[in-house]
């Protein structure tokens, strides 16, 4: 599979000039990670990433029996091996006082593209506000999901996935939301990308003296 993607898959624009969503792309960490470790992708995810998190493992996807892991998609944890990501991620890489991360590199992940300003690496972000954020390129109007209004923090950066299951990680409050589940029934009013972590911001700030962090631009 790795091999089809390298050099069978079309490259139908320069790097880095398109955004598309697209499993191909994340398709080739694995084989480049197990190219420049030479440890299998699974071995690297337990031993360098989970260990020094006293995060717990869980399963990958794989093409075939001994085959190369789908790193585009469904790496299935327990929620607090999410969770803990996400607390290595709002504390800049650093964990109990060690860096397990590049010094820059979450900063890195937070800068969104020209095409794309919502997306950084693997991140979604805030941003100017717009009423309803995809996944696919802005452009087009597939699957947006409501901001009944701004974010309370122009800083929030969020993990972001399928059925609304979605990591807030609010640096002014030093706050981390997590939401897991299905889509909201057809009956139960939809979903509000915004109303969670704004509830908790107002929350937080509500005291006369705190000052609420700098919101979302329109």
């Amino acid at each position: 599979q790795d091999e089809n993607i390298i050099t069978e898959y079309p490259v139908v624009a320069e790097p880095g000039s398109v955004y598309g969503y697209s499993h191909a792309t994340s398709e080739l960490v694995a084989p480049l990670i197990e190219r420049a470790t030479g440890k299998r992708y699974g071995e690297y995810l337990s031993e360098d990433i989970l260990l020094p998190l006293g995060a717990k493992g869980g399963k990958i996807w794989i093409n075939r029996p001994g085959g190369m892991a789908h790193s585009g998609c469904c790496l299935l944890l327990p929620a607090r091996s999410f969770l803990k990501m996400a607390i290595l991620l709002i504390q800049d890489g650093v964990w109990e006082s060690q860096r397990l991360l590049p010094d820059g590199y979450v900063a890195q992940m937070r800068q969104g593209s020209e095409e794309n300003p919502h997306y950084g690496l693997g991140l979604w972000l805030p941003h100017k506000y717009v009423e309803r954020r995809g996944f696919l390129h802005p452009s087009i109007e597939i699957g947006k999901v409501l901001h009944s209004e701004p974010y309370l923090d122009a800083d929030i950066f969020m993990f972001d996935g399928n059925g609304n299951q979605i990591v807030y990680m609010i640096p002014s409050a030093n706050t981390i939301i997590m939401r897991l589940g299905g889509f909201s029934p057809q009956s139960m009013p939809e979903w509000d990308n915004s109303y969670l972590p704004n509830l908790l911001i107002r929350d937080a700030f509500r005291d006369a003296d705190a000052q609420m962090p700098a919101p979302q631009s329109r």
